[in-house]
């Protein structure tokens, strides 16, 4: 039976968990700015907000995260950060 036990080495880093601290508020100042806008804009036009914007916003805070994230891994890698090393 011990060959279903599985070993995964995890190293975190003080350099992944500022990125990480930093980008999520960013992506929650860029989401309360657009949801700003959107509301005004829904508003103007006549729609309801509370049944136009939910859709919008949460598809553009799924790709902002997204990309975030992207940039979180890109900015480890320049630095050459070992906790994104998965080899062995």
């Amino acid at each position: 039976m011990h060959y279903l036990i599985i070993q995964i080495k995890c190293n975190i880093y003080v350099i992944t968990i500022a990125d990480v601290i930093l980008f999520i508020p960013l992506q929650v100042v860029i989401l309360l700015f657009i949801a700003s806008w959107l509301v005004h804009w829904l508003w103007m036009r006549g729609n309801d907000p509370d049944n136009f914007s939910i859709p919008y916003l949460t598809a553009i805070g799924d790709l902002l995260g997204t990309v975030l994230l992207l940039a979180v891994f890109l900015l480890l890698y320049a630095v050459n950060d070992k906790s994104i090393d998965v080899t062995n």
